[in-house]
C-alpha cells in the first residue's frame, strides 16, 4: 500500500497547559490533497495529541492527522490502499475507528465494487501513523462477477477486546436496498493481525423477534464476556413495503452472536431513529436518540423532535429513566426535519455528553454539543459554526485533561471546497476561556447569586443562573422589553449584537415569583 506523508515541523513535545491557561480554538484545516467526498470518522486523544481519521472517495484513500492542544497540525498522512473503485464506511463514522490495548489503531472501511458489492477492509496504523498492514475481505461475499444480485456486508460497529483482538458487528444485505426481503446479523472476531478467528452469520427474517432493520454500534461487556449492540427494529406491516413502526433496539449477545437478552422500546405513536450509545460502567448504558413525528412512509422525510436521552440497566434490560427535552429555546418557532446524535461519551465527572446535529426548515446545519447529568437533567446545549462558513457537520468528540472537549468534523466553505473542522470548548461548552463557574443553587434564606460575563459586553452575554430560574427579561433604560426567554438550564448564552450600545437590566424571574435584577452594559 502506498503512503503519502506531509509532516509539519511544530512543537511536538509541548506540555499541556492546565486550568490556569485554558486553550480554546475553532479551526478549519485544509485537507492537503486534491480529493473529493471527504468523510471524517473519529478523533482519539493520545496524551496531549489528538489523532483524527477520515477517508476520501476519489481518489480512494484513508486520512490520518495529529493535532496538538494548541490546535496546530503536527502530522498528516494519506494512505492509498488500492481499492479498485470506492472507499467509504457503511456505518456511523465514530464506529469505524478503534484504539487497541497496544495503542495501535484499526480503521474499518467498506469498499464497493463496480457492480455494487460491499465488503469489509481493515488498515492497522501504529502510534507514529505508519501502516502496519492492510487487508481486504472479499471472500466474505460471493464472487459472482456478473452481480445479478448485489450482496453487501456492512460493518456497523467495532470494539476492542482485552487481548488486543477485536470484534465487528454488521449486517448482510442481499438486494442492495434499504428494506430487504432477507438479511443476517454478522459477528466477526479478528486477531491483532486481522486474521478471522470466528465468523457467525445469523439469518433474520421479518418474523424474527426482535425484528432488525440495522445496527449502529457495539461494545464489549468485560464482566459478562458478552457483546452489546444497538440500532433499530422495524417490523414491516404485511403488504406495505414502506410502512413500518421503528423502535430502539438494544441487543446483548455472546461472543458468537447468540442472543442473550434484548430490549426494544419506544412510543406506539412515534418512530425512533439513530441512537448513540456509551457504556456507563459495566451494567448501564446512556442512549441519545431521536423521535420522528412524521408519517412512517419511507422514503418520505419525517419531522423530528427535540433531543431524547435514556439510561438503560443492562442487568435486566430495562429503561431506568427517559428524558424528552421539549421546548428548548433553539427549537422554538421552527419545524425540525432532522436531528441525530453522532458520538457520545461519559465525562470525567460521571455525566454524559453527545454531539447533536439538527436541520430546520429554512435553516441548515446546527452543530452542537449537549451535556446531561446522572439523572438526565440538561446542563447545557450549545451550537457552533466554523469561521469559514458554509455547511458543516460535527461527528466525533473527546474529553480533554482540562475538562473541556474537542469535536471534529467537516465544513464546506463552497460547493467545491471541503475542510476538516475541529473546535476546542470548555467544560460548559463555551468557545472562550471563561472557565466553568459552579451551578448556582439557592433556597429562600440564601443570597441569590448570578454570575454574568463579560460585563461590559460587545455581542454575546453569558450567565450562570440559579437552578430555579424560569424566565429572563432584558429591558432598556426606558423599561422597554428587548428580550424575553424561557430558561431551561443554568448555563446560558445570548446573542445581543442587535442591541444598541447602552445600559440594560437583566431580570431573572424565579419559579417562586421573585425577580433578581442585574445591570449590564453593551459597548
Amino acid at each position: 500500500m502506498m503512503k503519502f506523508s506531509i509532516t509539519i515541523l511544530l512543537l511536538l513535545g509541548m506540555s499541556f497547559l492546565g486550568h490556569s491557561q485554558y486553550l480554546y480554538w475553532n479551526n478549519a484545516y485544509d485537507l492537503g490533497v486534491e480529493s473529493h467526498n471527504y468523510l471524517p470518522q473519529k478523533i482519539i486523544l493520545r496524551d496531549t495529541i489528538l489523532l483524527s481519521f477520515g477517508s476520501f472517495s476519489f481518489p480512494p484513500s484513508i486520512f490520518a492527522r495529529a493535532i496538538n492542544m494548541n490546535g496546530e497540525i503536527t502530522q498528516s498522512e494519506y494512505y492509498a490502499p488500492g481499492y479498485g473503485f470506492y472507499a467509504g464506511h457503511a456505518g456511523y463514522p465514530a464506529e469505524s475507528v478503534l484504539e487497541l490495548a497496544d495503542k495501535n489503531i484499526i480503521v474499518f472501511e467498506s469498499p464497493i465494487s463496480p457492480c455494487g458489492k460491499v465488503y469489509p477492509s481493515i488498515t492497522k496504523i501504529d502510534a507514529n501513523l505508519d501502516t502496519l498492514w492492510h487487508r481486504k475481505y472479499e471472500s466474505l461475499i460471493d464472487n459472482n462477477n456478473d452481480c445479478p444480485n448485489a450482496k453487501e456486508l456492512l460493518i456497523y460497529g467495532i470494539c476492542p477486546l482485552p487481548d488486543t483482538s477485536f470484534m465487528s458487528v454488521g449486517v448482510m444485505r442481499f438486494d442492495n436496498s434499504y428494506i430487504q426481503v432477507a438479511k443476517a446479523i454478522v459477528y466477526i472476531h479478528f486477531d491483532r493481525d486481522g486474521n478471522i478467528l470466528n465468523y457467525n452469520e445469523t439469518q433474520m427474517t421479518l418474523s424474527d423477534e426482535p425484528p432488525l432493520y440495522f445496527l449502529s454500534g457495539t461494545r464489549y461487556l468485560e464482566q459478562e464476556n458478552a457483546l452489546l449492540s444497538w440500532g433499530e427494529s422495524r417490523p414491516l406491516f404485511p403488504g406495505e413495503l414502506y410502512l413500518y413502526q421503528s423502535q430502539i433496539l438494544v441487543l446483548k449477545t455472546d461472543m458468537q452472536g447468540n442472543i442473550i437478552d434484548s430490549l426494544h422500546f419506544g412510543s406506539s405513536q412515534l418512530n425512533e431513529f439513530e441512537g448513540s450509545v456509551e457504556l456507563v460502567g459495566n451494567d448501564k448504558v446512556i442512549l441519545f436518540y431521536q423521535y420522528s413525528t412524521g408519517e412512517s412512509t419511507f422514503p418520505e422525510a419525517g419531522v423530528y423532535t427535540e433531543p431524547h436521552v435514556a439510561l438503560i440497566d443492562l442487568t435486566d434490560m430495562s429503561v431506568e429513566w427517559e428524558h424528552v427535552y421539549a421546548g428548548l429555546p433553539i427549537y422554538e418557532n421552527q419545524v425540525m426535519n432532522s436531528v441525530s446524535y453522532k458520538d457520545a461519551l461519559v465525562t470525567m465527572d460521571g455525566k454524559f455528553v453527545s454531539i447533536v446535529q439538527s436541520v430546520h426548515t429554512g435553516e441548515i446545519g446546527y452543530q452542537g454539543v449537549m451535556k446531561v447529568d446522572q439523572q438526565g437533567n440538561l446542563e447545557w446545549l450549545n451550537f457552533y459554526d466554523p469561521d469559514v462558513g458554509g455547511l458543516e457537520a460535527l461527528l466525533s468528540i473527546v474529553e480533554t485533561p482540562d475538562g473541556g472537549y474537542v469535536a471534529t468534523g467537516i465544513t464546506y466553505p463552497s460547493e467545491t471546497e471541503q475542510k476538516q473542522w475541529a473546535i476546542k470548548i470548555d467544560a460548559c461548552g463555551y468557545e472562550e476561556p471563561n472557565g466553568c463557574p459552579p451551578v448556582v443553587s439557592i433556597n429562600e434564606n440564601e443570597k441569590i447569586e448570578i454570575q454574568i460575563w463579560p460585563n461590559p459586553f460587545h455581542s454575546s452575554l453569558k450567565a450562570i443562573l440559579p437552578v430555579n430560574a424560569e424566565w429572563i427579561i432584558i429591558t432598556d433604560g426606558t423599561g422597554r422589553r428587548v428580550k424575553q426567554e424561557r430558561v431551561y438550564y443554568p448555563h446560558q448564552q445570548w446573542n445581543l449584537s442587535d442591541l444598541e450600545n447602552g445600559v440594560y437590566i437583566l431580570n431573572v424571574v424565579l419559579e417562586d415569583g421573585r425577580v433578581v435584577a442585574r445591570r449590564v452594559v453593551k459597548q
